[in-house]
């Protein structure tokens, strides 16, 4: 989380009430720069996205010039720190269909969880009853024995109602806040 930590230039805590308590989430301000038109033609993403729903989604450029959506951007953030994760596509998930990437869709299916990150990502799944809120980015050390949860908000992208309901439901499964973390254009309040 260190390597994500330093691109934040604001920190603070965010207060959100779960049923049982109020708890402080981790929040980093972080401006990921908007990937070009000439960067997005070069990087071939328009060639291979086969889902038009994605194409509203906006891209971001790391500073090693790729292009991604910002949850696989801080992915790659963490991956330097040494977590291994997948963006969880709660938008793209229906029903029985878990839609996790490592890469950009639609090459960049993940491999299977390790069973620890399963076992606590299905038990979370269905205490909440779905995927509805689940956070972006599920990460995760050494074979799952630390884990966290990353919420990423884009330029306009606000809390939702569901995200709360998950943030219950991920607490009510032994998640601490610790191990929430939200990344925004701005900061929640």
């Amino acid at each position: 989380m260190e390597k994500l930590r330093k691109l934040a230039f604001e920190k603070r805590l965010v207060a959100r009430q779960t049923d049982t308590s109020e708890i402080r989430i981790e929040a980093l301000k972080i401006h990921f720069p908007c990937a070009s038109l000439h960067q997005i033609k070069k990087s071939g993403v328009l060639e291979i996205l086969d889902d038009d729903t994605y194409l509203s989604k906006p891209v971001v450029s790391t500073e090693k010039g790729a292009i991604l959506f910002g949850e696989l951007a801080i992915l790659r953030y963490l991956e330097r720190d040494q977590w291994r994760g997948v963006w969880v596509d709660s938008f793209h998930s229906h029903g029985r269909k878990d839609v996790l990437w490592s890469g950009m869709p639609p090459t960049g299916v993940a491999p299977p969880l390790p069973p620890k990150v399963s076992a606590k990502f299905q038990a979370i799944k269905e205490k909440n009853g779905g995927l509805s809120g689940f956070f972006d980015v599920l990460a995760w050390k050494d074979e799952g024995d630390v884990l966290m949860f990353i919420e990423y908000k884009g330029k306009g992208d606000s809390p939702n109602e569901n995200e709360l309901e998950w943030i219950n439901a991920a607490v009510s499964e032994g998640v601490k806040p610790e191990q929430l973390c939200i990344v925004g254009y701005e900061l929640p309040i």
